[in-house]
């Protein structure tokens, strides 16, 4: 006895892989000043730039609708990046021999390269990756393993008509997009306890870090158009469950086309 499993699945053809250079420059400057003795002050600076590969495969037609929000055209440029950094040693009389750190700096994250390769060959073009969709109607009934219905062909009635169905979905920049930027704090307590008859050398410390993080890349359909309406949905089930109560009502909205393509 054979368990068949005939599900629908696309196989993706073409452009699968890009090359592309992506150039990364950055500058830093720093100056230590010495207040006086036991007080010391770091301030820096450090600016970065990213520059991504221009486009490979632009659609003209996807431009026209979306250009405003993202285009296949122009990848985004980020030239404003300059991460201030200051930081304080202090070693008070009062700590006997304990030194007291604070530092405050701004950081940019890179852009990983499988985002941009995706943004170069995604545009919706039948240049770019097209796929074939195989649907049941078009394979012939034969044994696979027992229990295990992996639904490729074994072989086909008939050439599938229409084989490239569709293009792949497209990927675009927002005109808005900036480099993902982190701001980072801390305050650390250090103390040498050698005088306490642990050993010469050792300290100990303590240290508090905060890390603040903005702009993380992030993707949104554009295409779709606005939602038709609500719908209304009531849970079933659940009672007990933190925040779940049977019987609740809730409404979202419903989208049921797109802007274009």
């Amino acid at each position: 006895m054979h368990d068949f499993c005939f599900r629908s699945f696309s196989q993706s053809f073409g452009q699968q892989t890009t090359s592309f250079d992506t150039q990364e420059w950055a500058a830093f400057v720093q100056d230590d000043w010495r207040v006086r003795p036991g007080l010391t002050v770091n301030i820096g600076a450090r600016y970065e730039y990213e520059l991504l590969p221009f486009p490979q495969t632009p659609n003209a037609a996807l431009d026209a609708v979306f250009g405003k929000t993202g285009a296949t055209s122009v990848f985004p440029e980020d030239r404003n990046n300059i991460g201030p950094r200051a930081g304080v040693s202090w070693q008070p009389d009062w700590m006997h021999g304990g030194v007291l750190h604070a530092g405050y700096g701004i950081y940019f994250g890179r852009l990983p390269e499988r985002r941009s390769a995706v943004a170069l060959v995604d545009s919706a073009l039948p240049a770019s990756t097209t796929h074939v969709r195989i649907v049941p109607g078009t394979e012939t009934v034969c044994p696979q393993v027992a229990n295990q219905g992996f639904g490729y062909a074994c072989s086909y009635l008939s050439t599938p008509p229409a084989a490239v169905a569709a293009t792949t979905s497209a990927m675009v920049f927002d005109r808005r997009f900036r480099l993902p930027v982190v701001q980072q704090a801390s305050l650390s307590i250090e103390h040498g306890l050698g005088e306490h008859g642990l050993g010469a050398g050792a300290v100990a410390s303590m240290t508090y870090l905060m890390n603040l993080d903005r702009q993380l890349p992030n993707s949104v359909d554009i295409n779709i158009a606005s939602s038709t309406g609500p719908r209304l949905f009531q849970l079933s089930g659940g009672a007990g469950a933190p925040g779940v109560q049977d019987g609740e009502m809730f409404v979202v909205p419903v989208y049921t086309s797109r802007v274009s393509f």
